[in-house]
């Protein structure tokens, strides 16, 4: 391997990048599209409410929501939606899994521990101290802000922040067994499956922080000033959930190697619709909406609906974007990975072995 920060960029031709960026853009601008039909056809078929809503610590476990879920969806046409853009979603990802254009190959272990600036113990080290943080503040906004209440679970933003929780865990946990050498040298199935999910979690989190804090301090908080209900946004849990994780995020990006890979953006759409069938589940059992936007009695719906996916689109972009100029600045100035120097030992002997073979083939 190269001791650059980014040894895959010049693998990566501009053909590539445009054909993944063509692919993933066309079926997010299909997605949207369908969505925002047949969420007009949602609203023009509007769906009973439930009024009793359920009885429990977390309202959507009734037993009765499951069927309130499938009226909500069959009722006002949405089922046709939810069960195209499924299918869409994995053809599309057959499509691009059987042309490789997903990239996983560019994954390597420099890329997940190493750091342009920090060792790779020193890196490590700071992926824990932030998920323990993260731990933390994740503890408090339970325990003091819900006062235990489940329903905190309900919103995107802790969806969001849990993945980025995960992502500096999992990370520090791969950073210290790379550096104790407590890992083969040949990566299992599972091995390789958990450093890529921790890579997809890494390009999920940095276009979310952009969107969940944008969301929160621009169009919820004044809806919640109108409704007399500041404090639920203004208090330090807040803070930390739309405010500390973009800095959190943002330092291990600039440091880090981790590539995005414009195809990976379907695992944003993945994650997207999730949230977006939890809502939905959520309404039904409870006939409460977590965010007034996705309200699909609204007439404005469709707009929220299509608006919000473009905007994931847009700041996933954002982000590929800002990565190949950290790459540009990081070549220009010569900045390479820094190595402990058991590393930096290894790959002297590696050049002086291959040298003698050379020789000795000559």
């Amino acid at each position: 391997e190269s001791s650059q920060c980014h040894p895959r960029l010049p693998r990566v031709t501009l053909r590539t990048v445009v054909r993944q960026a063509t692919t993933s853009t066309a079926f997010w601008l299909v997605s949207t599209a369908g969505n925002a039909a047949l969420l007009q056809l949602a609203h023009e078929s509007s769906p009973p409410r439930r009024s009793d809503g359920a009885v429990g610590v977390i309202p959507f476990f009734s037993q009765y929501w499951f069927f309130d879920m499938a009226d909500l969806i069959i009722n006002s046409g949405l089922i046709a939606f939810v069960v195209v853009a499924w299918l869409g979603w994995m053809v599309v990802v057959g499509v691009l899994w059987r042309k490789r254009l997903f990239r996983f190959e560019l994954l390597s272990k420099r890329a997940l521990v190493c750091s342009t600036i920090l060792t790779p113990l020193q890196l490590a080290i700071c992926r824990a101290v932030i998920a323990a943080w993260a731990i933390f503040i994740w503890i408090w906004s339970l325990v003091v802000e819900h006062h235990g209440d489940p329903i905190m679970f309900c919103f995107y933003t802790v969806w969001n922040y849990s993945m980025l929780l995960i992502f500096f865990a999992g990370s520090s946990v791969l950073g210290f067994c790379y550096q104790f050498r407590l890992l083969n040298a040949t990566p299992s199935r599972g091995r390789l499956c958990f450093e890529r999910t921790i890579w997809v979690f890494f390009q999920i989190c940095c276009t979310m922080v952009f969107l969940v804090d944008i969301c929160v301090w621009t169009i919820l908080l004044p809806q919640y000033k109108k409704d007399g209900n500041e404090a639920a946004i203004v208090n330090f849990s807040s803070f930390n959930v739309h405010g500390v994780n973009f800095a959190l995020i943002a330092f291990d990006f600039c440091i880090n190697a981790l590539p995005v890979v414009p195809a990976h953006s379907l695992f944003l759409l993945a994650w997207a619709f999730s949230y977006m069938l939890f809502s939905w589940a959520y309404f039904a059992g409870s006939g409460r909406w977590m965010y007034y936007f996705l309200d699909t009695d609204k007439p404005t719906a469709a707009l929220w609906y299509a608006g919000l996916l473009l905007a994931h689109l847009l700041f996933f972009l954002l982000v590929f974007g800002l990565t190949l100029l950290k790459d540009r600045l990081l070549r220009f100035k010569g900045r390479t990975l820094k190595l402990n120097q058991r590393e930096e030992d290894e790959e002297d002997q590696e050049a002086l072995d291959e040298g003698a073979e050379r020789q000795r083939l000559l």
